[in-house]
């Protein structure tokens, strides 16, 4: 678990006027993190009408064609998944062709390798993002327990230090609460989310 930086403010209140009698409490941050995985490999196409062209080593195609001829390669590839469509035409108005953009979701790295060798002008692959799991509760649960009993650790540390003992706790607060609840499509293969709470525990003396 990463080290964050701690902030730790102590308070005294006084619950007896005749200074006899002092209450003590700390305050700690506590902090906890987990990094997941990409669960899969967004692969987005532009399907394109091509014209034939040496210098661009291309040869007459509708797009229906090419869109067609990108189905056939990717069922010769045994490659499990739907092609969705992801916009509507674009026009090139100087080469007088349109194209559109499409996506698939891979799982396997290996049939991503294997979809990368295939494309050419009719379809090239813009961009690749990864994907995530559904919503996952019980990681933000065990991010919760982590985040408190890192704040225990550093509280009953600082106690030591103190001359002190630890009490109870007496407040928990949290702005962490969803950060499980779902990962968008990214550009990056890993996500790390961090989850922090502040404690107050009251402070006696041994």
């Amino acid at each position: 678990m990463k080290s964050v930086v701690l902030t730790l403010s102590m308070f005294l209140t006084i619950v007896d006027l005749t200074g006899q009698s002092v209450e003590r409490f700390i305050r700690i941050i506590g902090n906890s993190s987990y990094t997941f995985e990409s669960m899969g490999t967004r692969i987005n196409f532009t399907v394109n009408e091509t014209v034939k062209s040496e210098y661009r080593n291309t040869e007459n195609s509708s797009f229906e064609q090419s869109l067609i001829e990108l189905k056939q390669k990717l069922d010769s590839l045994s490659i499990k998944g739907n092609l969705i469509e992801k916009s509507n035409f674009k026009f090139d108005v100087s080469q007088k062709t349109k194209s559109k953009e499409f996506y698939i979701d891979i799982e396997k790295q290996n049939e991503v390798d294997r979809i990368i060798e295939i494309q050419n002008e009719k379809y090239l692959i813009k961009n690749f993002t990864y994907l995530y799991f559904e919503p996952n509760f019980d990681i933000e649960d065990k991010l919760a327990n982590d985040a408190i009993n890192d704040a225990k650790q550093k509280a009953t540390a600082i106690c030591l230090k103190l001359g002190k003992k630890l009490g109870d706790i007496l407040n928990v607060e949290t702005r962490s609460n969803g950060c499980c609840s779902y990962i968008s499509e990214s550009s990056n293969s890993i996500d790390q989310k961090k989850y922090s709470v502040t404690i107050t525990f009251e402070l006696l003396n041994k």
